[in-house]
């Protein structure tokens, strides 16, 4: 009685243990995906008339870590999460963003494809199998 005992109380404390390790991961994600949306929205907080000067000061604080201005040039230091994505992000810009492949712009309407070279070979009666 005494092993199964042992046994319950060694599964009790794994299984307590990937719980923890599962909700952290999820604090992880969150984390990232707030650090990313306040990337892509800062401007647009910072500039809002709504924001106060303490708001804006809390905001460039969680952003950067040192801002100095030196004979009229600013220097910025980012704090760790955003100096990954100001490292990163144009990396991946380019690698995920589509390329421009002849976009066609003098033509109008929604029969007209605006990129024809990737309907090339196909006309505007495909037909239907029956």
């Amino acid at each position: 009685m005494r092993k199964f005992n042992q046994y319950n109380q060694e599964k009790e404390d794994i299984l307590s243990a990937l719980k923890r390790h599962n909700n952290a991961n999820t604090k992880y994600y969150e984390l990232g995906s707030n650090v990313l949306e306040l990337s892509q929205r800062a401007k647009e907080i910072y500039l809002s008339e709504n924001r106060t000067s303490d708001e804006k000061r809390i905001l460039l604080k969680l952003i950067f870590s040192n801002l100095t201005i030196n004979a009229d040039k600013l220097s910025i230091s980012y704090n760790k999460a955003f100096g990954i994505l100001s490292t990163y992000s144009g990396m991946w810009n380019k690698k995920f963003e589509p390329e421009d492949i002849g976009s066609n712009k003098r033509q109008k309407g929604t029969s007209v494809p605006s990129r024809p070279i990737l309907l090339r070979g196909l006309d505007s009666n495909q037909g239907h199998s029956r």
